[in-house]
């Protein structure tokens, strides 16, 4: 997914962030290039995300 971020100066850059999901079926967000930078989100919300993406809970 790509985001576009508008600084003070009205320049504008892009960041591409990366969805995965890791073992415990929580939904693991960086931002490409920051690997080592990771947001975890906890199971009930990572449960929605995932049913949004495939359709339906793989747990």
């Amino acid at each position: 997914m790509a985001i576009v971020f508008n600084d003070k100066s009205d320049d504008f850059y892009e960041r591409l962030l990366q969805i995965t999901r890791n073992d415990e079926n929580e939904i693991v967000l960086n931002y490409l290039g920051y690997e080592e930078d990771t947001y975890v989100i906890d199971k009930t919300n990572s449960s929605k995300i995932i049913d949004l993406i495939y359709g339906h809970n793989k747990q």
